[in-house]
């Protein structure tokens, strides 16, 4: 019988228990999506960035004045993805075709031109065009490209440009994520 017991206990317990919640209050309730990224490959590399060559993670898009950012005629900076094959422990066998996803940080192209939006910088109004080799804007509508020939480099180009409005003079930081898929 002490069983019985017990387990009346617990069941008179959790519902006693179920009341005293149902009479608090409704509180607040989040939802919200989240968006897994991955692939599946036989083979993988580390792929970095590189302009001029130097490898890393940051493109220099140098110094524009004020009249050729408003103009569009800021200077053009090409860079590329490339596989990291330096360090002899890694070896990087990639195959010859990939898409290559572009995905601004912040996760919101500015669309008024297309670009990435001026996220840390100083100067306001100013985006950065990212283009693919063909000089075709990353943006909402177009946020990715097919390789079709050898991974050793992806190449890309980045531009200054404003925002639908006058640039000031100040500083541009913004970043964008890459998914390179294997094919």
């Amino acid at each position: 019988m002490p069983i019985k017991l017990s387990l009346t206990t617990i069941v008179l317990s959790s519902l006693l228990t179920g009341s005293v919640f149902a009479a608090e209050p409704n509180t607040a309730t989040a939802t919200g999506i989240i968006q897994f990224v991955g692939s599946i490959s036989d083979s993988t590399c580390n792929i970095v960035g590189e302009q001029d060559g130097v490898r890393g993670n940051t493109i220099d898009l140098g110094t524009n004045t004020v009249s050729s950012v408003n103009n569009n005629t800021a200077k053009e900076v090409s860079f590329h993805l490339t596989t990291n094959t330096t360090d002899a422990k890694e070896k990087c066998d990639p195959l010859k075709t990939a898409d290559v996803s572009w995905v601004p940080v912040n996760g919101v192209w500015d669309n008024n031109p297309k670009g990435l939006k001026n996220t840390q910088g100083t100067a306001q109004h100013a985006v950065v065009k990212l283009m693919d080799d063909n000089k075709t804007l990353f943006s909402s509508s177009h946020n990715s490209v097919a390789i079709n020939d050898s991974l050793d480099t992806l190449k890309f180009k980045a531009q200054l440009a404003n925002d639908g409005e006058d640039a000031t003079a100040g500083t541009v930081v913004t970043a964008a994520r890459f998914v390179v898929a294997y094919k």
